[in-house]
């Protein structure tokens, strides 16, 4: 039987800004966007490598302080 291989991982960052973020990574660093839903989720991709970002929700940050 064969072993199980890891082929792609697509980490997920929370940030402030969406569009500044995607922004970035595709005018500064050669990002090609995959898809977006404004202002909530975005998703690049660089040499086979995702990146997914989505809206961080301050509400759910100060919930432990």
């Amino acid at each position: 039987m064969e072993n199980a291989k890891i082929i792609a991982s697509a980490p997920r960052f929370y940030v402030e800004n969406i569009e500044d973020t995607l922004s970035f990574y595709i005018n500064e660093l050669g990002f090609n966007l995959i898809d977006t839903v404004p202002g909530f989720y975005g998703m690049i991709e660089r040499d086979s490598f995702q990146i997914h970002f989505a809206k961080f929700n301050t509400q759910f940050s100060n919930k432990n302080q």
